[in-house]
C-alpha cells in the first residue's frame, strides 16, 4: 500500500488547494465529521459489504447485511462478531453460492459482462482464500497488515473475479478500522469537480492521493474524509450539482425501490408470480409503510421540484396530481416488470431501470 503522500508536496499544492476549498464549501467542518462506520469485530460482514457494495446502490448491500444478520440470529449467532468460518458455514448450511444468493444475497454480479461471476461466488472465494491463509477474524486481518501475510492476502483478494482494481480491498480495510480511501466513482467525482476536470480523465491514483493529503491537512484519518465525501455525493446536495436532473431522479428511484423491495419481502408481499404480477397499494400493502421511509420522501420531493407545473399547490387545482401516486405506480410497474423478466426483485436490475426510465 505505497500510496501515501506528503501533504506539503509542492507539485500537488494547487490541486490540493482546490480540494481543500471544495471540502470547506461543501462538507461540514472537520470537527463535525462522524466516525466511519464499519465492522471492527466482524470479518464476515466486512467481506460481504466490501464485495457486494461495489458497483451497486448501497441500499442493496444493506439488505444483504440485514438478511445475513437475521439468519445468524436465528441459529443463535452474532453477526457483529462473525469470523470467516461462520460465513462459510452459512454458505454450506444453505447449500452453496447459488442458494446463498437467493436466500441471503442478490443476483448481482461483479460486472455487467455476460457470464460475470455472481457476487455470492466472489464473496465465497474471497472468504475461502483468506481463511486458507490463516486469516479468520477481524483482529487477525489487522495484525497481518504490513507483513508478508498481509501482502499475500491482498494479492489473493485481487485475484478474485471483479476485485482486481483494489477498490474493494481498500474498502475492506476501511470497514475493519484501517486508515485508507476507497477511490470509487463518488470520490473521483468529488475530486474531479473540485479540480474542474472530467471524472473519466482523473487518474484514480491522483484522486486517492489528494484525499489522503486533504485528510492529513485536517488532521483526520483518510477514511473519515472519504465517508464525508460519500455522504455528500449520495445526497441531493451533491447529486444535483453533479448529475443531470434525470440522472438524479433515476438514482433516487433506484434507492427507493431498494428500500421498498426489502420491506415488501419482509412482509411477504414479494416475490409475486409472473402469472399474477400485479400488486396494489392499500390492497396488498400499506402505503404508509413506504411513505415514512426517507427514500420515499426524497424521491417525492425531487419529483415535486422537477415538475412544479404538475405537482405544485395541488389542492388549488380542479384536477390535482400528487407525486406520491406516481411513485406507487412506479413501484408496482417495477414489481410486474421483475416478475415477467426473471422472477428476481433487485433494485439494480434491468426491469427496474426500465420502469425508472418510464417514470
Amino acid at each position: 500500500m505505497n500510496d501515501q503522500i506528503d501533504a506539503a508536496t509542492p507539485a500537488l499544492d494547487p490541486a490540493l488547494d482546490k480540494v481543500l476549498t471544495a471540502c470547506k464549501e461543501k462538507l461540514p467542518p472537520p470537527t463535525a465529521w462522524a466516525a466511519f462506520p464499519g465492522y471492527p469485530d466482524s470479518l464476515a460482514l466486512a467481506v460481504l459489504d466490501a464485495i457486494w457494495s461495489v458497483g451497486i446502490r448501497y441500499t442493496t448491500t444493506q439488505g444483504v447485511v440485514s438478511r445475513y444478520t437475521t439468519h445468524r440470529r436465528l441459529v443463535g449467532g452474532d453477526a457483529a462478531h462473525d469470523t470467516l468460518t461462520d460465513l462459510l458455514a452459512l454458505y454450506d448450511r444453505l447449500g452453496g453460492t447459488n442458494s446463498f444468493a437467493t436466500t441471503v444475497g442478490t443476483s448481482n454480479r461483479v460486472s455487467t459482462q455476460p457470464g460475470a461471476t455472481l457476487k455470492s461466488e466472489a464473496v465465497h472465494q474471497a472468504a475461502t482464500t483468506l481463511h486458507r491463509l490463516g486469516i479468520d477474524t477481524a483482529t487477525q486481518f489487522r495484525q497481518a497488515q504490513g507483513t508478508d501475510l498481509g501482502t499475500q492476502a491482498e494479492t489473493a483478494w485481487r485475484a478474485v473475479p471483479g476485485q482486481r482494481s483494489g477498490i474493494s480491498w481498500r474498502y475492506l480495510r476501511m470497514l475493519l478500522g484501517i486508515p485508507d480511501v476507497k477511490p470509487d466513482r463518488m470520490v473521483k467525482r468529488f475530486i474531479a469537480t473540485a479540480l474542474g476536470t472530467d471524472e473519466q480523465q482523473l487518474p484514480t491514483g491522483q484522486a486517492l492521493r489528494l484525499v489522503q493529503a486533504a485528510a492529513a491537512h485536517h488532521g483526520v484519518e483518510p477514511h473519515a474524509l472519504d465517508h464525508e465525501i460519500w455522504k455528500y455525493q449520495t445526497t441531493a446536495a451533491g447529486a444535483h450539482k453533479q448529475d443531470t436532473q434525470a440522472e438524479h431522479l433515476t438514482a433516487l428511484a433506484h434507492a427507493f425501490i431498494g428500500r421498498a423491495f426489502l420491506i415488501l419481502q419482509e412482509q411477504h408481499v414479494l416475490p409475486v408470480s409472473r402469472f399474477q404480477p400485479f400488486v396494489q397499494v392499500g390492497h396488498h400493502y400499506q402505503g404508509s409503510d413506504l411513505m415514512n421511509q426517507p427514500e420515499f420522501r426524497e424521491l417525492e420531493s425531487a419529483l415535486e421540484d422537477a415538475y412544479p407545473e404538475r405537482f405544485s399547490e395541488p389542492l388549488t387545482r380542479a384536477n390535482p396530481e400528487f407525486a406520491n401516486s406516481y411513485i406507487f405506480s412506479f413501484l408496482e410497474a417495477a414489481i410486474a416488470q421483475c416478475a415477467y423478466d426473471s422472477g428476481t426483485f433487485e433494485a439494480d436490475s434491468a426491469p427496474v431501470a426500465k420502469s425508472a426510465a418510464e417514470l
